[in-house]
């Protein structure tokens, strides 16, 4: 999933990421990273996770933008260590101005 926006030189967003995965089986986690601009900004697992996920996972991730311009936030999954396929659904991805850089998380 990719959402493309103009950011503000010297702000703060919020990037929220809410999904609920599954894996066919045979996997013993799942990745997902965030990108933003092609460089990977976060990385996140989830161990252990084999079935349908009833109630959504969200992650969070902070970004100071030093210059601002049009900006790809991409989000990448697969299964972890194998592989096996995994499904997300119910994916939502949002960026959210929160103030200026160095504001509190």
């Amino acid at each position: 999933m990719t959402l493309t926006t103009t950011t503000v030189t010297n702000r703060r967003y919020k990037v929220t990421m809410d999904h609920q995965h599954y894996a066919s089986g045979g996997v013993n986690g799942v990745q997902r990273r965030l990108l933003i601009g092609g460089a990977t900004a976060r990385d996140y697992f989830h161990l252990g996770q084999t079935v349908l996920l009833l109630n959504s996972t969200s992650n969070i991730a902070f970004y100071n933008e030093t210059s601002g311009q049009s900006r790809i936030f991409k989000v990448q999954i697969a299964a972890y260590n194998t592989n096996t396929a995994v499904n997300d659904n119910n994916f939502v991805l949002n960026v959210e101005d929160i103030g200026p850089s160095g504001a509190p998380a």
